[in-house]
């Protein structure tokens, strides 16, 4: 009974540290492409949210979603075709996501550079964890 504890622990630190690690990326590097006054508030439902608070969730859950995707409904087809698809999922969704969100921070957004944001960060946040911080 120990043993499954333990794994579903190492499980859920397995998902959330490069979801974290990918969340931190894309904020510095938003700050990076659209500077520090591209850091101010945004009003969402009524509440003032710093900009960087919403690009860090918006890779962060996205990350998730694409865990839980590529962990149990991609697993079940048990394919080759399956395990590319995702492969891709983590950084496609990533980088829509990021879009949309700049899109709406910003009022307008160059596709490819957001797209690239996001996508960058999931990767780079994968790579983070598995070189550094994996055990």
């Amino acid at each position: 009974m120990t043993t499954n504890v333990l794994s579903v622990k190492e499980k859920i630190v397995e998902d959330l540290f490069p979801a974290l690690v990918s969340g931190a990326i894309s904020v510095l590097g938003y700050t990076f492409l659209f500077g520090e006054s591209a850091m101010s508030p945004i009003e969402v439902f009524g509440l003032n949210i710093p900009a960087g608070a919403l690009i860090f969730s918006t890779t962060f859950g996205s990350h998730l979603v694409s865990n839980v995707l590529e962990n149990n409904v991609l697993d079940l087809l048990k394919s080759e075709k399956a395990s590319l698809l995702g492969m891709a999922a983590k950084p496609v969704l990533g980088g829509l996501a990021q879009y949309g969100l700049i899109m709406v921070i910003n009022g307008n957004a160059e596709f490819m550079n957001s797209f690239l944001l996001g996508a960058g960060s999931i990767v780079g946040g994968e790579y983070v964890y598995d070189s550094f911080l994996k055990k």
